[in-house]
């Protein structure tokens, strides 16, 4: 079916497949990767390529059939879980304060019943002794960028709309739904972007693969929701806000840590998930602060220069804002987006035309504010104030 779209949809297109092009140029290398490598990936590269999916999706006919998933979802309850894993939803950000507190103590309360689920009695009674570690972090040279939690945001969706759902199916119901869940998204993404390279000649090296030794990578398991054991984070907030700071926090450094230096994409992908996952952090910290209005005084003037810099002020004006999370362009015209003549990156134009300056000078004031966000969210959960 042939879809009709209008000048401004065409660039808005180009650009989503450009950037699903590198998408699924990341995936080739995850897949001639070795076992160990793609397991230590594959999780949390997940929300940003439901993103790319999602784009997509809105950019196809509506009659466009995506029953056919490995996780036996109706068509437009696929078409909603993958708006509501891709980054960019907030991290229940859209949700209350005191609700997504609620949300996250039921995620540890069903993170350690996956756990324990498949234990015999014996192994039961030694838990009871020596506790249960229930918090899983990945990290990359020392670098979190990825919590066990996440993984159960994912599944949150699936909870509420797969009846057959049951937490006590153990671990290994997490890592087949995990698997499915990257699966379906992959197949959609590979047969979108085969279309489009076949049809405009493009050339996609199937056989690159990530070089990276992996013993570079690592995994630690700690207590957390055992208050008694705890020995991950400090105790200057509840676990809950932890949890969500943290889940940001390894965001945050997938995209400025493996993203470029794992995945080699310092492109289109990488300038987009870069600021979104700052929006992402930021809005999270705002609302943290204003529930704990003492962390004003803990942090001092340091908290309020990250929330209310220039660069933040700037990014969450509604044309940047909007058109950074998502890929139909609205606000501006077609002329003077054209009229950018020295890229083709529309998200570079529109900076461009809303600052009135160079890209890479509002960018190097962004990394720095960037940097200076994960500073201050690693010191409030992991330091000591």
């Amino acid at each position: 079916m042939e879809i009709k779209l209008s000048p401004l949809e065409v660039i808005s297109l180009r650009q989503l497949v450009r950037e699903a092009i590198q998408m699924y140029e990341i995936i080739i290398k995850l897949v001639n990767t070795d076992k160990q490598l793609l397991g230590l990936l594959s999780n949390s590269i997940i929300p940003f390529l439901a993103f790319i999916v999602d784009g997509m999706i809105k950019f196809f006919p509506d009659d466009v059939d995506y029953s056919e998933n490995n996780l036996s979802l109706e068509n437009d309850k696929f078409k909603k879980f993958v708006v509501k894993i891709r980054v960019g939803h907030k991290l229940y950000n859209d949700k209350r304060y005191t609700k997504k507190l609620r949300m996250m103590r039921e995620i540890q309360s069903n993170n350690i019943e996956f756990l324990t689920s498949d234990y015999n009695c014996l192994q039961q009674e030694v838990i009871e002794i020596i506790g249960q570690k229930d918090y899983g972090t990945f990290s990359y040279d020392g670098i979190d960028y990825f919590n066990n939690m996440q993984g159960y945001i994912y599944l949150a969706y699936l909870f509420e709309n797969t009846s057959k759902v049951k937490y006590k199916e153990g671990r290994q119901y997490y890592n087949d739904t995990i698997r499915n869940i990257s699966s379906s998204l992959t197949v959609v993404l590979k047969s979108s972007v085969e279309g489009f390279v076949n049809a405009w000649g493009l050339i996609i090296d199937k056989e690159s693969k990530i070089n990276i030794d992996s013993r570079r990578f690592s995994t630690e398991d700690s207590f957390l929701i055992d208050s008694t054991r705890k020995d991950i984070f400090n105790d200057m907030l509840p676990s809950e806000v932890q949890i969500f700071l943290h889940s940001n926090l390894c965001q945050m450094n997938f995209v400025s840590v493996i993203l470029p230096d794992v995945l080699e994409n310092r492109a289109d992908l990488y300038i987009r998930f870069m600021i979104i996952t700052y929006l992402e952090a930021i809005k999270s910290l705002d609302i943290i602060v204003k529930e704990n209005e003492s962390l004003q005084d803990i942090t001092g003037i340091k908290i309020s220069e990250v929330l209310n810099n220039k660069i933040y002020k700037l990014l969450s004006k509604g044309n940047i804002r909007n058109n950074v999370a998502h890929y139909n362009i609205r606000g501006y015209s077609i002329t003077n987006l054209e009229d950018r003549v020295d890229t083709d990156n529309l998200l570079m134009k529109i900076i461009e035309l809303e600052t009135g300056a160079d890209f890479y000078t509002f960018w190097k004031d962004f990394l720095f504010q960037f940097e200076q966000l994960k500073q201050l969210i690693e010191s409030l959960i992991f330091s000591s104030w």
